[in-house]
């Protein structure tokens, strides 16, 4: 399901020039091994071509950066309990 509400900025930002930002909401659910949807989750973005951008696409790609940042996580935890500080 997908629809296209806008994000209403707030109002210091408004009072500054900044406007809304319309997006596109992707809704999606987790299936679990049995099948059953077991999380519903909603994405919003402003890639509004499903042509370009097909939810399906998005959902993977954002279940892959949620492991990669996940794994970073844990990675940079273990490393601070060494004091060891990576160069940027």
């Amino acid at each position: 399901m997908t629809c296209r509400p806008t994000l209403k900025v707030p109002r210091p930002l408004r009072r500054s020039g900044a406007r809304d930002i319309v997006v596109r909401v992707v809704k999606y659910n987790l299936i679990d091994d049995s099948g059953e949807a077991s999380e519903t989750f909603t994405l919003i973005t402003t890639l509004f071509d499903p042509t370009e951008a097909p939810g399906e696409e998005l959902t993977e790609l954002y279940r892959d950066r949620c492991t990669i940042e996940t794994a970073l996580g844990a990675f940079q935890s273990k490393l601070r309990g060494n004091s060891v500080v990576l160069p940027c």
